[in-house]
């Protein structure tokens, strides 16, 4: 009998031993799961966090963009190959300078004005992009700030270059379209002669009155600049 109780008394034991070892495995579970659901919220909170900021980060540039204008260093007939000649006589030199960006001529033919050809992207600089001509395309037709007499390399054009030197190829008056006293040949028949026998309208670079783009009468054999306008 006193072996029996013994033998009862040990697997009651060895019972409670299984029990709290089973009760201290199952006490441990949640913790230890919790760890890694506290660590996967954190990290899904550093994600969005991160992802906020990148958010945040991305603020466009709001600032209008300093557009430049200036006139050729060359001079050229008034066989221009009509107005989009013109652009590329402006787009070449600007290239040549180093100048990116898309660029037109202020230039008008019997077809179209000056002023349509603009887009009004401004304000327009000279090259330094600090010296105010244009603070946007109604201005134009208000005239310029400032002379547009420095050509695509920053180079100023003397004052003392000459008349020659200091006239443009426009065919345009200063309300940005054709001159009304501009004739279908004083537009070198649309900038496509270059004989004495055709004449074309011009400007002077030195001018901010209304003769910065026209007034005066030049042969199309006769050798002008042209200004050019970034897009």
């Amino acid at each position: 009998m006193a072996s029996l109780l013994r033998t009862s008394a040990a697997g009651a034991l060895g019972c409670l031993s299984v029990l709290a070892m089973l009760h201290a495995s199952c006490s441990s579970d949640p913790s230890s799961s919790a760890e890694p659901t506290d660590s996967g919220a954190a990290d899904a909170r550093e994600d969005r966090a991160q992802g906020d900021s990148t958010i945040d980060a991305f603020v466009p540039d709001s600032a209008p963009t300093k557009k430049r204008v200036f006139v050729t260093s060359k001079s050229y007939s008034g066989a221009l190959n009509g107005p989009t000649g013109a652009d590329a006589i402006c787009g070449g030199a600007a290239g040549y300078a180093g100048l990116a960006g898309s660029w037109k001529a202020w230039i008008s033919d019997t077809t179209v004005d000056a002023i349509d050809r603009i887009a009004d992207v401004g304000p327009w600089y000279l090259v330094d992009r600090t010296t105010l001509v244009f603070s946007n395309k109604a201005a134009i037709v208000a005239l310029p700030l400032h002379a547009i007499d420095v050509d695509e390399t920053g180079a100023r054009v003397a004052a003392d270059a000459g008349i020659s030197a200091s006239l443009v190829w426009t065919g345009t008056d200063e309300t940005g379209h054709r001159s009304t006293r501009t004739i279908s040949a004083n537009l070198c028949l649309g900038w496509s002669n270059g004989s004495f026998s055709q004449s074309g309208e011009v400007g002077t670079l030195s001018k901010t009155d209304r003769d910065w783009t026209g007034g005066y009468l030049e042969e199309c054999r006769t050798t002008h600049r042209l200004y050019c306008f970034e897009q």
